[in-house]
């Protein structure tokens, strides 16, 4: 991805952030708590060593419950448009807005198995359950 780091450095960071952390800290980041902001739900944190938490959100069709955001198309209207610039681009559009807004962690669009059983409820948010239709993504 331009502009990231690569893989092994960012590996590299995570085991020595972890490694300074005691038991109790290291559970307490796995473990999920009410929001207090807009986020859908958060992550525990580790003030000692900066550690801010995570901020998950909700991404069927943009960031929920937030001010002057955008809404996007639904995943099976792009999935059905076959056109992988457009997906590209929706999903390049939505992480930004969701980084502007402080999330770390999108919780969508769904894709795989979940889309297998037509009453599970939340199919839209997906590409389609097709699997080939997800290497559009």
């Amino acid at each position: 991805m331009p502009g990231s780091l690569s893989w092994q450095t960012a590996h590299a960071k995570a085991v020595a952030l972890v490694s300074q952390m005691t038991l109790a800290e290291r559970a307490n980041i796995t473990v999920g708590y009410p929001p207090i902001t807009g986020c859908s739900g958060v992550t525990g944190t580790v003030p000692r060593l900066g550690w801010q938490g995570l901020c998950l959100a909700d991404a069927g069709q943009g960031l929920r419950a937030a001010d002057f955001v955008n809404a996007y198309p639904a995943g099976n209207s792009v999935g059905s448009s076959w056109n992988k610039a457009l997906t590209l681009q929706r999903a390049t559009h939505m992480a930004a807005e969701f980084k502007r807004k402080g999330v770390h962690v999108l919780l969508g669009p769904m894709i795989g198995p979940l889309g297998r059983v037509a009453l599970g409820g939340r199919n839209w948010e997906g590409f389609s359950n097709d699997r080939k239709l997800h290497l559009l993504a």
